[in-house]
């Protein structure tokens, strides 16, 4: 089983940091190579560990985080789009909305999807 974390966000500023100057960011699992293929290159800090699954052990699904920012950060940009202007061939500037009208769109979705059943 692989490790839970206790505090993820210095978890993140941790397996951010950059390997030691003059060391590889990845590494071959000793072992690994074949013949026909190279070996299996994992991340230099999980090379001798088992694969973390979860940054977040409340977050285990993309639905899991999206709620988490959401409550989070409600008023942060999550969607962005650039609008195309067919007279002058351009992209404008991007448009956003913020994790909050995400999640109420969202809601809205599901409600008329419920409604058409």
């Amino acid at each position: 089983m692989a490790p839970t974390v206790q505090d993820p966000d210095t978890y993140v500023k941790t397996i951010r940091a950059s390997p030691p100057p003059g060391s590889p960011y990845s590494l071959a699992i000793p072992g690994s190579a074949r013949e026909d293929r190279s070996g299996i290159y994992r991340h230099y800090q999980f090379v001798d560990k088992p694969l973390l699954q979860t940054i977040d052990p409340e977050c285990l699904t993309s639905h899991d985080f999206f709620e988490k920012a959401a409550r989070k950060r409600p008023n942060a940009r999550c969607l962005g789009h650039r609008p195309w202007d067919p007279v002058t061939k351009t992209y404008g500037n991007y448009q956003w909305i913020t994790y909050a009208e995400t999640a109420e769109r969202r809601k809205n979705f599901g409600v008329g999807l419920v409604e058409l059943h």
